[in-house]
């Protein structure tokens, strides 16, 4: 008996974490998504500085 009392609550603790990292997931997304909504700045001249020649 206390065999299977053990099995259930091991079920239920990994189904609980996985459930909580679920909604941590959905949370971050959410909120990245909702960030990149509102625009990004326009990175052209910074790539522009990155990628030109050095001149000696």
């Amino acid at each position: 008996m206390n065999d299977l009392i053990n099995t259930a609550i091991l079920i239920d603790t990994l189904f609980g974490g996985t459930v909580a990292a679920d909604r941590i997931y959905v949370s971050v997304r959410r909120t990245a998504l909702e960030k990149s909504a509102k625009g990004l700045p326009n990175l052209a001249p910074f790539a522009r500085q990155l990628t030109k020649k050095a001149s000696k």
